[in-house]
């Protein structure tokens, strides 16, 4: 069984690639290129690669210059193999808002399978000026009414714009 890697830019001409190289019974894993080209080639190494000038990189633990292709390549390699054996990235490339949204998402299921009642939320109180009190007082006041009646002598007088003058 072969598997092919796909990382184009264009979707649609990744779809129809993917489309053709399903068509002839492959396999096909994409993957996303998040943390990559950052990340140290060595398994037990999870620091992130310092910049270099030129095209390589620098680990400060491992105290290794890596050329920038050859990491990228290689972790994508990696992520490919991981997903077709264990179905799943390998956390050392995962961005952490989704590692996080999968821990949740499995804690909720565990919860389930045991048969726990769901906890129920508490209902907050209604903040104090809702929409439906100032609603109320706005009918009590009646429709033209305002809330703070304008003064009977503030008035305003039309200004004179030139031409005769306005009595």
């Amino acid at each position: 069984m072969l598997a092919f890697l796909l990382f184009l830019w264009q979707p649609s001409l990744r779809g129809i690639i993917t489309r053709a190289i399903k068509s002839l019974g492959h396999q096909v894993v994409g993957t996303c290129e998040y943390y990559t080209s950052v990340r140290c080639l060595r398994p037990k190494c999870l620091n992130f690669l310092g910049t270099v000038p030129s095209r390589s990189k620098y680990c400060r633990s491992c105290k290794v210059y890596l050329d920038r292709d050859v990491v990228g390549s290689e972790n994508l390699a990696r992520i490919c193999e991981a997903q077709l054996i264990n179905q799943r990235r390998p956390t050392k490339f995962i961005p952490e808002a989704v590692a996080e949204a999968e821990g949740s998402r499995r804690k909720r299921r565990s919860e389930a399978e045991a048969g726990e009642p769901k906890k129920k939320r508490k209902r907050q109180p209604a903040a104090q000026g809702t929409k439906r009190k100032r609603k109320l007082e706005q009918e009590e006041l009646g429709p033209k009414r305002l809330r703070h009646p304008e003064p009977e002598g503030s008035k305003r007088k039309p200004k004179h714009r030139g031409g005769k003058k306005l009595q």
